[in-house]
């Protein structure tokens, strides 16, 4: 009776240790399933990451095709802008426009010899005003009064002009200059330069206008004379050197002067 007993303890026993092994390891399991949910929340951050940068990439990197088209397009303005660039010229543009044209006095009887001519070179305009102008769609005229002065000389001459423009391939070009009078820009600083008087001019009994340089500087002297074979009076123009004397009229001159005006003096 006891050995049966003894053997039935000992059976429930090793039972009982055979059962105990078998449990599941929980602690691992809880932190492998830890590791888990951590790599995937890294993923999901990665995937927005990843979204978000090919959402800039879309915003602001146009494809090819789209850099091709936006250059066509601002190429397509700049043309626009250019051919577009007819607009009626105002006096910058007049004043550019004129470098390289001819002018003359523009008078039958002015101060200067029928064959003076100024050809306009830049940085010789200044001041360039529009007096009046007449529009219309395909020509304008424009009416100006300008200084000019020659980079090397200090004297000044305003010059009135007429310019006419012409459109052409929606461009205004200049089709024609006229010169409509130049005068002599008087400063004044000059008038008690020099000394006049009507004297022979050594030709026998024939008078002449002897102007003389009081200065060591060339000085530009117009004005007006009149003679004994003439009823009216004639403009001059004469270069006189420093201290030199020139004579207006007299016998190779038109006649003997009667009669004389200084209209201007002016350093040249």
């Amino acid at each position: 009776m006891k050995k049966l007993l003894l053997f039935i303890i000992l059976s429930t026993l090793l039972f009982c240790l055979s059962c105990d092994r078998k449990q599941p390891p929980r602690v691992s399991c809880i932190y492998d399933n830890t590791n888990v949910n951590d790599v995937s929340v890294d993923k999901n951050i990665q995937s927005s990451n990843e979204h978000s940068e090919t959402n800039k990439s879309t915003l602001h990197e146009p494809t090819q095709s789209q850099s091709i088209r936006n250059d066509e397009g601002n190429n397509a303005t700049q043309n626009n802008m250019d051919a577009g660039s007819g607009i009626i010229p105002n006096e910058t543009i007049i004043a550019n426009d004129l470098i390289g044209r001819k002018i003359t006095e523009g008078r039958d009887n002015g101060y200067f010899d029928n064959d003076w001519v100024w050809t306009i070179e830049n940085g010789e305009i200044s001041d360039l005003k529009i007096l009046n102008q007449v529009v219309d769609t395909d020509y304008c005229t424009f009416f100006v009064e300008m200084i000019l002065k020659a980079v090397t000389r200090p004297i000044k001459y305003k010059a009135t002009v007429q310019v006419d423009y012409a459109k052409t391939n929606n461009r205004w070009v200049i089709s024609m200059v006229q010169s409509k009078g130049v005068d002599v820009v008087k400063t004044g600083r000059y008038d008690t330069c020099i000394s006049t008087k009507i004297d022979d001019d050594g030709w026998g009994g024939v008078n002449c206008l002897k102007i003389k340089n009081n200065t060591d500087v060339p000085l530009f002297v117009g004005g007006l004379y009149r003679t004994n074979y003439s009823d009216g009076w004639r403009k001059f123009s004469a270069i006189v050197e420093g201290l030199q004397v020139i004579g207006i009229g007299g016998t190779f001159g038109g006649g003997s002067v009667v009669d004389y005006e200084i209209h201007f003096i002016e350093q040249y």
